[in-house]
């Protein structure tokens, strides 16, 4: 899944979050970079499974205030895994 959006300013975005909801695993990447997972194995690969199984019960909020934006075109892709 590739989530295009754009900033026009990245130094005006105030906090940066991702909420999620999985059964099992996933890695997020932001632009290129992974900024977040959960269950996944350490170097994921496009057909890599999650490390565990889990119920998605609850949503997790995972701050990315940290990440690099880009002025103009910003990426956020998932993988997700069974």
């Amino acid at each position: 899944l590739r989530i295009p959006f754009n900033v026009a300013n990245p130094a005006t975005v105030q906090a940066l979050r991702l909420h999620a909801r999985c059964n099992d695993g996933f890695v997020a990447w932001l632009n290129g970079t992974q900024v977040a997972s959960f269950n996944a194995p350490a170097s994921p690969s496009w057909n890599s499974t999650a490390t565990a199984t889990a119920l998605a019960t609850r949503s997790q909020i995972i701050d990315l205030s940290s990440a690099a934006l880009t002025a103009g075109n910003n990426v956020l892709a998932v993988h997700a895994m069974n």
